[in-house]
């Protein structure tokens, strides 16, 4: 009774932190985590997006307005931000009409028809497998290529600013002993960026999600590891993990089907104290165990000493359970130490 209680009861006070839990098993496990994998975009970043620039070899509004269009199926956040940036430009709607074909590669970006001119967007392994030679460049911030009919048009430029709670969350899953890493498929000096500010020292960069997956795989050798993501790309590492979590508010509904906890609030904090939750949850868990087994067993062995009847040990299963019921209720109070 008391055991089942005790994770009936973590659950609840998790969920009023904002944190779905699915099972005990899934409290288990993260209270075992050795390392957290944290995706960066819409994780340990806002999300919201607003464009830097665009770099381009021809008419600014040309490709402006090419990218608003290849992205107006797109589900992706960078989408909304072109969208209304082609409207404040133009003052015109998209026209659904002059798109056709549009396909959107899991990793790479997408490849779209516009006025029947086959125009792709997205990263720089997009342009490669294309044989489309993207120029030499440096930037610190999210970018996205553009190319039409085979031909390099040039690159735009999204910021993202860091989640508030992003420095203290992390510094907090330190102290409990766990690694953060950051698995992202940005590039480089946008992971390095945040990596810098938050004092992480494992990373990868330039990831497509079989990469993360093997990534994960490495770094599940040093112990349990739980992975953090919100994206439609971070499903499959989410489901290879010990412990997936899914950014419920900005997360993708496979993503959400895929993890084993939902943070409800896309707070940081939640996670930091979803962990502290489930480690409390088996404390107390292995304190009901050893109790009940302990004096159960004593009461046996003074009963075949012929020191102890039947009330005794009446007393003893009726009494430990009520202990084991009382202490696994303490599991509904976060821990505050």
């Amino acid at each position: 009774i008391s055991v089942p209680l005790a994770f009936y009861q973590a659950t609840g006070c998790a969920s009023k932190h904002s944190a779905l839990i699915k099972g005990s098993l899934a409290i288990e496990k993260l209270s075992k985590i050795k390392t957290i994998a944290f995706d960066k975009t819409g994780t340990l970043t806002k999300g919201s997006f607003s464009l830097k620039a665009i770099r381009c070899l021809g008419v600014k509004a040309e490709v402006l307005e090419l990218l608003a269009y290849s992205e107006f199926y797109s589900t992706h956040p960078l989408s909304s931000v072109l969208i209304e940036e082609y409207k404040k430009v133009f003052g015109l709607e998209i026209d659904p009409k002059r798109i056709k074909d549009y396909t959107e590669i899991a990793g790479f970006g997408i490849r779209v028809l516009i006025d029947d001119k086959e125009v792709l967007v997205g990263n720089d392994k997009l342009m490669n497998n294309n044989n489309i030679k993207v120029p030499k460049y440096s930037s610190d911030y999210t970018v996205t290529h553009i190319a039409c009919d085979k031909k390099y048009l040039g690159y735009a430029e999204f910021c993202d600013g860091i989640k508030n709670e992003a420095k203290t969350s992390i510094s907090q899953i330190k102290k409990l002993g766990i690694t953060p890493v950051i698995l992202s498929g940005d590039k480089k000096e946008s992971v390095e960026a945040v990596c810098g500010v938050l004092d992480i020292k494992k990373y990868g960069y330039e990831l497509l999600p079989q990469d993360k997956v093997k990534r994960m795989e490495e770094l599940q050798n040093d112990g349990l590891v739980a992975f953090a993501g919100d994206g439609i790309n971070d499903a499959p590492v989410i489901c290879f993990s010990d412990v997936g979590i899914a950014m419920g508010i900005e997360g993708s509904t496979s993503t959400i089907e895929a993890s084993d906890i939902v943070i409800l609030s896309d707070n940081l904090e939640s996670i930091v104290k979803s962990i502290k939750i489930s480690k409390k949850t088996m404390k107390i868990v292995w304190q009901i165990i050893v109790l009940s087994v302990f004096i159960k067993a004593l009461i046996m062995f003074f009963g075949i000493l012929g020191y102890t009847n039947l009330w005794i040990a009446v007393l003893g299963d009726v009494g430990v359970s009520i202990l084991c019921i009382l202490n696994a209720l303490r599991t509904s109070n976060y821990p505050e130490d």
